[in-house]
């Protein structure tokens, strides 16, 4: 690194005073004769050289600490991604520890999404309800409730406003679909599509 005029000067002057307050009083002549500097003393430069390298020292502490801290983000990014390498699905599967253990619901989990703009997971469940999640937190939100069997399936619109949700009354093509609308990660129920296995349809607005 090539220092500028100015930057090397002060670099003299604070060696210069670093000798003259340790006592080095033979290196001290030799570097102001070599560095062809005067006798004046400058109060600016005392103790600036230990000042400085405290300064560096501090910095390389926080810099590896940054870099331990960037490898492990990398080692998760990298665990948590599927490598390109890895070209057999059965090496896709996330390894243990898992980051969060979601518990809740009381029968099989029949169904789990993300939602498409906030940091929400939803699971479905044959308990009957949804639930939502924080996926970042691990936190549980809120239970959404209206099925009265399992919930089958439940999938958002690109827009990630509204939920649509389907349950089985034991029946193919005999069951409820709920319509949810996402508001600021808030949730409002607010239609019911009723089919019968004869073909019958009821819509009931609910809000």
């Amino acid at each position: 690194m090539v220092l500028s005029t100015r930057q090397r000067d002060e670099l003299n002057l604070a060696i210069s005073e670093y000798l003259r307050s340790n006592g080095y009083s033979k290196a001290l002549e030799a570097f102001k004769e070599e560095a062809d500097l005067s006798d004046q003393v400058d109060k600016k430069y005392d103790g600036l050289m230990e000042k400085k390298w405290t300064s560096v020292v501090r910095l390389q502490r926080k810099v590896m600490d940054l870099e331990a801290k960037l490898n492990e983000l990398t080692k998760e990014t990298r665990d948590g991604i599927t490598p390109q390498h890895k070209k057999d699905p059965s090496e896709w599967i996330p390894r243990p520890p898992e980051r969060y253990a979601l518990s809740g619901h009381r029968s099989p989990i029949t169904r789990v999404i993300f939602h498409p703009v906030y940091g929400l997971v939803l699971s479905a469940a044959e308990d009957s309800t949804i639930k939502v999640w924080d996926y970042e937190t691990g936190d549980f939100e809120r239970t959404l409730k209206g099925h009265t069997d399992s919930v089958q399936d439940i999938s958002f619109d690109p827009t990630g406003k509204i939920l649509a949700s389907c349950e089985s009354m034991g029946m193919p093509m005999n069951g409820n679909t709920e319509v949810y609308i996402f508001a600021d990660r808030n949730c409002t129920r607010i239609l019911l599509l009723c089919v019968s296995m004869l073909g019958n349809c009821v819509m009931r607005r609910l809000k």
